[in-house]
């Protein structure tokens, strides 16, 4: 099986699934959508968001990239919460990431059936390296079946037409 590593600084053509890379997107976070430059500008800004330091937010919201955005973050020190609820709120940031830039969301699905991974050689990632990659194959397994959805209906739709009829 193929293993595809999905990293910023990989380049394999796939570097943009990295949370670091990710097109801009439009994301609520206290009942304001905002249009953040990735999804690790979205994630930094949130957790700092919900501790109450919205001026860390705001630096974080404006930074330069995504690699400066996940520098700031590390001055956050987020409450007990956060770490159970961290990787189900960045599931849902890379999921409106993707329905929202479908040529991404394509990117991914162009994976197939590859394992990915997020290994860096230079970074410890801890968990992250074990989770970012779940979320994205999960999130690529629930596209592929929205896929497998669509053309069943329109199958069916086709097969309800009637025949003898002008179209």
């Amino acid at each position: 099986m193929e293993t595809i590593n999905i990293l910023s600084t990989e380049k394999n053509g796939f570097q943009t699934l990295s949370n670091l890379l990710t097109p801009s997107f439009t994301y609520t976070i206290s009942q304001i959508p905002r249009i953040f430059q990735t999804v690790e500008h979205c994630y930094q800004t949130y957790k700092s968001v919900s501790i109450g330091d919205n001026k860390l937010a705001l630096e974080i919201y404006k930074s330069f990239n995504g690699h400066a955005a996940k520098l700031l973050g590390k001055l956050v020190t987020p409450n007990s919460e956060w770490d159970l609820e961290k990787f189900g709120i960045i599931e849902k940031m890379m999921d409106a990431c993707f329905e929202q830039n479908p040529s991404h969301k394509q990117l991914l699905l162009d994976t197939g059936e590859a394992r990915l991974t997020h290994f860096s050689p230079t970074a410890n990632l801890r968990e992250w390296s074990f989770k970012f990659p779940e979320i994205l194959m999960k999130l690529r397994t629930k596209y592929k079946q929205d896929e497998r959805n669509i053309a069943n209906n329109t199958v069916d739709s086709l097969d309800a037409i009637n025949t003898t009829t002008d179209i």
